[in-house]
C-alpha cells in the first residue's frame, strides 16, 4: 500500500468513527421504532458506501423473517415478503449467527431471488450481519451493491457489525417501550370494559329491586325479577373471580397430582350443558374407550382452563350450532380439542386473542361481550402444566381450540 493509499484509508476510518459516534448518539435518543429503523438504514448505506440497505427482523410469535425497513420506495414492496429461513442469505446469517459477505449473489444458491422480483432491483453483492441482543439473533442488517462497482472489504464487515450491535440494542429498547405503551393502553381499556360489564348488571339488579320495593310487582313478577337479578349477580361474580384467579395464578404455585383427563372432560361438559341449552347449542364429548395415562397437575386449574374454552365456544356459537370436546392420546401427550360451528375468528386476531386484557374490537355486537380474560387464563394454565395451546379458525365456519398436556 502506497503512502497516499494509507493516508486515504486512515481518513476513511476517522470519518467512519466520527459518523459512528454521531449515529450512536442518535440511536440512543430515538425511541420511535419506525424512525429508528430509517436512521439505521441511512447510516448503513453511508458507512459502507452502498446503494441501499435493509433490516429484517425475526417475528417473535411465528419465527418468520420479515423486512421491517429498506432504502427508498422498495420498503413497501418488501414488507409483504416472508424470507425463508432455510434458503436465503438472511436466513443463513440468522442460523449461523455470523456475518456473510457475497460479492456475486447471482451465482450463490442462498440468494433469495424473490426480493429482486418484488422490487425490480438488480442485486449484485450483499453484506449481511446479525442483529444480536443478549446473545440472541433478532434480525439481520444488510447492505447491498457497493457504489461504483467496488468490492466489500473487511473494514465494511467490521463497521456494519459495530453498527448492528448498537442498532440491536436500540431496536429492542424501542420495541419494549412500544409493548409497555400497548400494555398500558390495554389495561386502561380493560378497566373501562370491566367497569362497563359490572355497571350493566348492577343497573339491572338495582332497577328490579327498586320495583319490588315500590310494590309495583305481584308475587310472580317478583320471582321472575329476582331470578334475573340472580343471573346478573352471577355475571359480576364470574368477572371478579376471573380477576382474582389471575392474581392467584401469579402468586400460588399449581399442585402436582395425577389427573385423569377423561373424567375431567366429562365433568366439564356436564356442567356446561345448562349454558348450552339456553344458547340453543348441542354440546357433546368424544372420549376414547379404554384407559388413558394421567397427566400431572392441578385438577381444579385444568378444569378451569377447559371450562373457559367450552364456555367460549358456546358463547360465540350460533343457534342450533354444535360444540364437541374431544380427548385423544398422542405419542407423548394427551390432546384436548374444543371445536365449534360458530362465528369464527378473523385471521388478524388469532395471534392476539390470548393476550391478557385484549378483546376483539369489532362492530359486530357478539364479538364485543366480556373483557377477554377467559382465553388468557386458559393458556396460562396449560403452559404452567408444560403444555401448549393452539387455535385454528375460519370466519363463518367456526373454531378449534386445542391444548396438549405431557403424559406422566
Amino acid at each position: 500500500m502506497s503512502e497516499v493509499e494509507r493516508i486515504a484509508a486512515l481518513e476513511r476510518q476517522v470519518a467512519n468513527l466520527t459518523l459512528m459516534v454521531e449515529v450512536s448518539k442518535t440511536l440512543n435518543s430515538t425511541l420511535d421504532l419506525d424512525s429508528l429503523l430509517q436512521i439505521i438504514i441511512k447510516s448503513a448505506t453511508e458507512l459502507t458506501n452502498t446503494e441501499m440497505a435493509s433490516i429484517l427482523l425475526v417475528d417473535r410469535a411465528s419465527g418468520e423473517l420479515r423486512f421491517e425497513a429498506a432504502t427508498g420506495a422498495e420498503r413497501e414492496a418488501l414488507k409483504t415478503l416472508v424470507v425463508p429461513r432455510d434458503n436465503s442469505i438472511a436466513g443463513w446469517v440468522v442460523r449461523e449467527n455470523k456475518p456473510l459477505l457475497i460479492r456475486d449473489v447471482q451465482h450463490d444458491p442462498r440468494f433469495y431471488r424473490q426480493v429482486d422480483s418484488a422490487t425490480g432491483l438488480a442485486t449484485r453483492s450483499i453484506l449481511g450481519v446479525p442483529l444480536r441482543f443478549k446473545g440472541q439473533v433478532i434480525g439481520v442488517l444488510e447492505a447491498l451493491n457497493k457504489i461504483e462497482g467496488n468490492d466489500f472489504t473487511d473494514e465494511d464487515v467490521q463497521v456494519l457489525t459495530t453498527l448492528a450491535g448498537q442498532a440491536a440494542v436500540a431496536i429492542e429498547n424501542a420495541r419494549l417501550l412500544a409493548e409497555l405503551r400497548e400494555q398500558d393502553r390495554l389495561k386502561s381499556q380493560f378497566i373501562t370494559d370491566a367497569s362497563h360489564e359490572m355497571r350493566t348488571p348492577l343497573t339491572t339488579i338495582k332497577g328490579y329491586l327498586q320495583l319490588i320495593l315500590d310494590g309495583a310487582m305481584d308475587a310472580e313478577q317478583q320471582r321472575t325479577s329476582l331470578e334475573i337479578a340472580a343471573r346478573n349477580i352471577d355475571v359480576i361474580t364470574r368477572l371478579v373471580n376471573d380477576i382474582l384467579y389471575l392474581q392467584e395464578m401469579a402468586t400460588i404455585r399449581a399442585e402436582r397430582v395425577p389427573v385423569e383427563m377423561a373424567g375431567l372432560v366429562r365433568e366439564v361438559v356436564a356442567a356446561a350443558q345448562g349454558q348450552a341449552r339456553l344458547a340453543g347449542v348441542i354440546l357433546r364429548a368424544e372420549i376414547p374407550s379404554g384407559d388413558l395415562p394421567p397427566v400431572s397437575g392441578s385438577r381444579k386449574r385444568l378444569a378451569r382452563a377447559l371450562a373457559n374454552l367450552v364456555e367460549n365456544a358456546i358463547k360465540f356459537n350460533t343457534d342450533g350450532g354444535e360444540v364437541v370436546v374431544r380427548l385423544r392420546e398422542e405419542a407423548s401427550s394427551l390432546r384436548v380439542e374444543v371445536s365449534d360451528t360458530g362465528i369464527g375468528i378473523p385471521a388478524e386476531y388469532l395471534d392476539k386473542i390470548f393476550n391478557r386484557f385484549y378483546r376483539i374490537d369489532s362492530s359486530a355486537p357478539h364479538l364485543a361481550r366480556g373483557v377477554g380474560l377467559g382465553l388468557p387464563i386458559a393458556k396460562q394454565i396449560v403452559e404452567e402444566h408444560g403444555g401448549e395451546m393452539h387455535v385454528k379458525s375460519e370466519p363463518g365456519k367456526g373454531s378449534v381450540f386445542s391444548f396438549t398436556l405431557p403424559k406422566t
